[in-house]
């Protein structure tokens, strides 16, 4: 059996025993294991952290699906091209390794408990691009190839104001039409491939909307999130805070060795650096979010 094969009957079994915790890790993670697969594809090495699992790394696997339409690139197949993943796939996913998942997937079907946990975003703009492609009516007589080269310099144009957008005549998501909405989600996809995390579409002002980069969500390892759910700004000014804090401390200990006006110049230099570092941390952090233009609006 080939690697892609041993793959898709691994994905196959995991899919028949994967728990409500390791689901709601997978689907919070999403973004963040796309732009993974992105960066190790692109830089040709890869290697799992500390906090990552087998199941995490299946988690990488189906990411890379995700965004792997019937068109185009396969980013699972590159990813699977990588020496340092088939060093993985040989070592920690071989029959044995798996022996517990593929017992846990038996005794599913057999008592008719096989888990049923809705798409994952990304996997849902997935299907539905693929059905836009796949339907010449939908087309109207551009080929699959063309359609989404087309997507590609029309995303590539509107970069810099952050926003994708097509005209409607509908007032509400709910009244948009299927080709609308198929429009929207292989935009959508387009995004994810170039390492962007895109936002909740919206009807407002006679066009389909969606922010194409977003902050990720704060990571979730074995069911725990990172730091309490801070976001990683929050985090880093919370640390240099409590540095800070410690240092004066510190400081107030010394007092035999210094003089009180030394300890204040010294403390008013790490007081005016920490403010400095926690400005800057939160001007980038807001540079995350694009500005809220309308865009050039994807022709129908």
């Amino acid at each position: 059996m080939d690697i892609k094969s041993w793959i898709n009957y691994i994905i196959a079994i995991y899919d028949k025993s994967e728990t409500l915790d390791v689901y709601k890790r997978r689907s919070n993670n999403e973004s963040q294991s796309i732009k993974s697969v992105l960066k190790a594809i692109q830089e040709q090495k890869f290697r799992l952290l500390s906090t990552q699992n087998k199941a995490d790394f299946i988690h990488l696997l189906k990411a890379a699906d995700s965004i792997s339409l019937d068109i185009g690139t396969d980013y699972l197949e590159q990813f699977l091209q990588l020496p340092d993943v088939q060093k993985i796939i040989t070592e920690r996913l071989t029959s044995n390794n798996i022996a517990k998942v593929k017992q846990r997937a038996l005794e599913n079907e057999q008592s008719g408990n096989l888990p049923n946990f809705p798409k994952t975003v990304a996997e849902k703009d997935k299907v539905a691009a693929n059905s836009y492609l796949s339907s010449d009516s939908m087309l109207k007589g551009k080929t699959p190839e063309q359609e989404v080269s087309r997507f590609y310099e029309h995303i590539s144009e509107i970069a810099d104001t952050g926003i994708f957008s097509i005209k409607t005549d509908a007032t509400t998501l709910q009244d948009i039409t299927s080709r609308q909405n198929m429009m929207v989600r292989l935009g959508r996809v387009i995004c994810r491939q170039q390492g962007m995390n895109p936002g909740s579409m919206n009807v407002e002002d006679g066009r389909i909307t969606f922010e194409m980069d977003v902050p990720d969500k704060d990571p979730i390892f074995h069911g725990m999130k990172q730091e309490q759910g801070l976001t990683i700004a929050q985090n880093q000014s919370s640390k240099e805070l409590s540095a800070a804090e410690s240092f004066m401390q510190q400081a107030k200990k010394s007092q035999s060795k210094q003089t009180r006006s030394n300890l204040f110049l010294h403390s008013l230099k790490v007081n005016t650096e920490n403010i400095n570092r926690t400005n800057l941390l939160q001007s980038q952090n807001q540079s995350n979010t694009r500005k809220r233009s309308k865009g050039m609006g994807m022709s129908l």
